[in-house]
């Protein structure tokens, strides 16, 4: 079958772009099995998608949904494929967990549920036969009239899931300068993890489970990456690299044994790695490590089951700084009945560990199919969602709705001093200057800006003169709230 592969544009990522591996696996896997598939990104690649779609006659439409932000340009999509028979498949977390409202506001004729590769390879198979597909697991789409979901697929073991297909992107245009790399592309070695944050999709979306894939397939994608386009950074796209020591140690060695030189980074846990360890990731190639910290309040870890203790957070940025590892690590201000002295705490964990890692920080939206997501339901302060308008409020990053005890203003006030921290970070790379995270991110806004073509360009400035606006008026109004929380602008003043 003749099988078309969208990733939809994002209009508000003015981010340098990321390989959308999930949507490439996928491909991979049905193009592995014998149909012709042709794949388009639609963030890299400005071609116009609707000759595209008429030069091309697919028969089946797969469409990557992994945010409502891409809804615009998907329904777009979907309505010009709908109108000349082409059957339409929308995929991806957000469409997984919003399947009923994609389906009642008819943007797909069928939804692929969570992982896609083996789902997709039995429809394809089903459809080309001329053989019934209603009943194979993972599905979700109207049946005369009324919503039906099939029961979910199993997991694919990690050694199922295919060695990425790289001639059907054009790979160099993800490459970007990283801490230590010129040519820095995203990865992933595992789907999954194995914890159960409350407000986190993984709990629906993985069920909690982590799986491996083969080191010597991740080993092969980057060899031929380096081979063909000069890659030296990988940084791993997996929700957890590792899900325990053992496994990441293993992963070092055979990093080690493959002769292959690449600087790395990944995502772990807090309380994972000791400072020896650390010694042997850097030994090997890894340059900075990512940790979801999330707050700074312990009773607030413990609800969230984030399993992790505070006095260990800093005990392992400082590790890794010594280390010469760069730390990113993530908090979320705007919990559910957060309270001023929750908030409190959590800026002080930032503050204290400003002068050794990366820190974002991230106002907290409903996820849905998270723990949260579904007490809130059940306290009836979320309405009951069954259309795509109704999803849309629940973006991260801005207040839509206030489940604090915080007064807004408090939190973009807050998550704004933290951002700026981070953006003024001094880095722990080792043979670099100590201001190269800042003129890292300036070159990026000026990367991006040159890439996005001339409407592009001006919507990107227009985006970044906004963003500098705002944390302009966090940075200096609000007085009150800045000796509220004790903010201070020159981070120097802050360890």
């Amino acid at each position: 079958m003749r099988v078309l592969f969208v990733n939809p544009l994002n209009e508000n990522n003015h981010e340098p772009q990321v390989m959308p591996l999930g949507l490439l696996s996928i491909a991979t896997a049905a193009k592995n099995s014998g149909h012709e598939v042709f794949f388009v990104d639609r963030m890299v690649d400005p071609r116009n998608i609707k000759k595209l779609i008429c030069d091309f006659q697919p028969q089946v439409i797969g469409l990557s949904v992994i945010s409502p932000r891409v809804l615009k340009d998907v329904k777009m999509i979907s309505s010009f494929c709908m109108g000349r028979g082409i059957f339409v498949v929308c995929g991806g977390l957000f469409a997984t967990l919003g399947a009923e409202a994609f389906i009642n506001d008819r943007v797909a004729d069928l939804i692929s549920i969570g992982e896609g590769e083996g789902t997709w390879v039995e429809l394809l198979g089903k459809m080309e036969q001329g053989e019934p597909w209603k009943e194979i697991e993972g599905i979700a789409y109207l049946d005369n009239g009324e919503f039906k979901r099939t029961p979910d697929r199993p997991f694919l073991p990690g050694e199922d899931l295919p060695i990425l297909d790289f001639s059907l992107v054009d790979a160099g245009k993800y490459l970007h300068p990283y801490h230590g790399c010129e040519k820095m592309t995203f990865l992933y070695s595992s789907k999954g993890c194995n914890s159960a944050c409350t407000f986190c999709f993984n709990h629906e979306f993985n069920k909690s489970t982590h799986r491996k894939r083969p080191m010597e397939n991740v080993l092969a994608e980057i060899r031929f990456l380096q081979e063909n386009y000069g890659v030296d950074g990988i940084f791993f796209a997996d929700e957890l690299w590792g899900k325990n020591k053992t496994e990441i140690l293993d992963n070092c060695k055979k990093f080690a044994e493959s002769g292959l030189k690449f600087t790395w980074g990944a995502q772990i846990r807090i309380g994972m790695l000791d400072k020896e360890d650390l010694a042997v990731l850097y030994d090997c190639g890894c340059r900075w490590l990512y940790f979801g910290i999330e707050s700074g309040c312990p009773e607030r870890l413990k609800k969230i089951k984030k399993n992790i203790k505070v006095e260990r957070v800093l005990t392992d940025v400082k590790n890794c700084y010594e280390a010469g590892i760069t730390v990113w690590s993530s908090v979320i201000v705007g919990y559910p009945d957060e309270t001023e002295d929750e908030l409190r705490q959590t800026v002080d964990l930032c503050k204290e560990i400003s002068k050794y890692a990366v820190n974002q920080c991230f106002i907290f939206a409903p996820t849905l199919g998270s723990e949260i997501f579904n007490d809130l339901k059940r306290e009836q302060r979320i309405d009951n969602l069954t259309t795509l308008k109704s999803l849309t409020q629940f973006i991260w990053d801005r207040v839509g709705v206030n489940y604090t005890n915080v007064p807004t203003k408090d939190l973009y006030v807050v998550s704004t001093y933290i951002q700026w921290w981070a953006f003024t970070f001094q880095t722990s790379s080792r043979g670099k200057s100590k201001h190269s995270f800042t003129l890292s991110g300036i070159g990026n806004i000026f990367r991006t800006i040159f890439k996005s073509g001339p409407i592009g360009a001006i919507n990107t400035a227009l985006h970044y003169a906004d963003t500098a606006f705002r944390y302009g008026r966090y940075l200096f109004l609000y007085p009150g709230v800045k000796k509220k929380y004790d903010l201070k602008l020159d981070r120097s003043k802050l360890c």
